[in-house]
């Protein structure tokens, strides 16, 4: 069942060529990842390899190549949702590989974040996150699925999942930064979240010892309540959080699965990425 909160948000979407990356507790600048090769870079953000001929992003992401371990690919169609943050590229020539979509209830899951953009170091306060730069490497993180809810931005109207960032245990803060501020549990091992660079990559769960896509990278979310007090809430613990388009959503689903005329292979299908748009921010009252 869809969990949602009655929460106001304060929201911030990103477009190309700025754009979220991912950190977290070992996220740092040198770090990198070589597991999920099917997620690429699209655009200055991000991109995941849905079905042997189909990449996804998000649609503020756009464009029509990814790059996959240093070799570019070129789309010869493209396909945007006409309600929802997402863009779809069909490619000739298959990929060698793909990650599928994921069809069970993502709340309570422990997500993995990947994508390409910035990395993050604790702020000198240690409650939460600076932006260090270094976007363009495969980076990851985790966080557990908290929410289920649609996010309004312009003629988007996205059924989302949600993460919030969580202190680490034992971290002595005052409020806010001590909540779980969606109730999800706590922290993870590697808790972290979006940043500059990541729109449109991958919400990864490990179904049975297969990786299959549960969202695409699209917001940042912060709480309104808190942030006017705090120097940086969109990477402030207990304040802020990370959102992607909920691949799990029957309208979501349907409008993939309607665009890939290939539904014998539409279980598998990917994730995008997350872009940044700068310092643009709009009040949401609902998401």
């Amino acid at each position: 069942m869809m969990r949602r909160l009655a929460l106001a948000l304060v929201l911030s979407v990103c477009a190309c060529p700025s754009v979220w990356a991912i950190y977290g507790v070992n996220t740092d600048i040198n770090s990198s990842d070589s597991t999920f090769v099917w997620v690429g870079q699209v655009n200055g953000a991000s991109g995941v390899v849905i079905d042997p001929h189909w990449v996804l992003t998000a649609q503020h992401v756009g464009g029509n190549q990814i790059t996959l371990d240093g070799t570019t690919y070129t789309a010869d169609a493209t396909y945007d949702a006409p309600s929802y943050d997402l863009h779809l590229m069909h490619f000739a020539s298959a990929f060698g590989g793909y990650y599928p979509l994921y069809s069970g209830n993502p709340l309570g899951q422990t997500a993995t974040l990947v994508g390409f953009g910035d990395s993050g170091s604790l702020r000198a306060d240690g409650m939460g996150y600076n932006d260090l730069g270094g976007a363009g490497t495969r980076r990851t993180a985790t966080n557990t699925i908290g929410l289920q809810q649609s996010v309004a931005y312009g003629a988007w109207n996205t059924p989302c999942i949600l993460a919030d960032l969580d202190a680490p245990v034992g971290n002595g803060f005052g409020a806010p930064y001590n909540r779980d501020w969606f109730g999800d549990g706590g922290p993870t091992s590697n808790e972290g979240g979006l940043m500059a660079g990541d729109s449109g990559g991958a919400w990864m769960i490990d179904d049975g010892g297969t990786w299959k896509v549960a969202g695409i990278s699209n917001y940042i979310v912060d709480d309104p309540a808190y942030s006017s007090s705090d120097p940086n809430p969109l990477y402030a613990f207990g304040i802020s959080g990370s959102s992607a388009a909920d691949l799990t959503d029957p309208g979501v689903r349907g409008w993939i699965t309607t665009t890939v005329p290939e539904p014998t292979s539409l279980a598998a299908i990917g994730l995008g990425m997350f872009a940044f748009l700068g310092k643009r921010r709009r009040r949401e009252t609902r998401v």
